[in-house]
């Protein structure tokens, strides 16, 4: 090979290599990544309760539900989130001594109070891909109807309860942005003795076997509108 061709398919690999060290990242002004400048937010939600059927068949059912939430970040994709939501529920009322198929004697109000206090991480860390960030998020809190005993003694009462689910923000260029969560509220349910003891055609409202309290896993699922307070 000649000198000349040397020195020619020389440059040609050099202008390749360069060609290719200039494909590689995102253009600083086409990246998909940008800074998510909020330190503090304050969402207002709206959504569904979707509870798990209880073995009584008397505790708060399924219903909307409307709340409120702030995120305080506390340094790279960590933020602390407290919430607040009313669930506007319902449950049913029974007489234990009579049979299964007649201890339903109605209905009453059974408006739900939740309050938990967790840990949210950015998946995305302070920035968002193409405007989104998505979420994974814990907690712990309490969640009563402050509503005494029924006719039959049940009191859904004041329960400690656990958190934990996924969510999805749109950051828009504005202060404005949407929130979107699926969240579980898992908290144990108990009842009076009554329950356990045989009715007048020998069945129990609930089986023995299942003990005096019941852990179940309730889902909520929320849209709320997000405004940052401070960048």
């Amino acid at each position: 090979m000649s000198a000349l061709a040397r020195r020619t398919l020389g440059l040609a690999l050099l202008v390749g290599a360069r060609a290719l060290t200039a494909q590689i990242g995102h253009n600083p002004t086409r990246t998909p990544y940008a800074d998510v400048t909020a330190r503090q937010t304050v969402t207002v939600f709206s959504g569904h309760f979707r509870a798990l059927r209880d073995p009584g068949g008397v505790a708060p059912q399924s219903a909307p539900l409307a709340g409120v939430r702030y995120d305080l970040r506390l340094g790279g994709p960590a933020h602390l989130t407290g919430r607040l939501q009313t669930i506007f529920s319902e449950r049913n009322v029974i007489d234990p001594t009579r049979p299964a198929a007649t201890r339903r004697i109605g209905t009453q109000s059974a408006t739900m109070t939740a309050a938990d206090l967790g840990l949210t991480l950015a998946l995305t860390g302070p920035k968002s891909y193409r405007r989104l960030v998505p979420t994974l998020g814990i907690g712990v809190g309490v969640i009563s109807n402050f509503a005494g005993a029924d006719t039959a003694g049940y009191s859904f009462g004041t329960k400690f309860a656990f958190t934990g689910g996924f969510g999805m923000r749109y950051v828009s260029r504005s202060r404005w942005s949407a929130h979107g969560e699926l969240t579980g509220l898992m908290y144990a349910l108990s009842y009076p003795p009554s329950f356990f003891e045989a009715s007048s055609d020998g069945t129990p409202v609930v089986n023995s076997s299942i003990g005096r309290n019941a852990w179940r896993l309730n889902r909520t699922l929320t849209l709320g509108v997000t405004y940052d307070l401070f960048r």
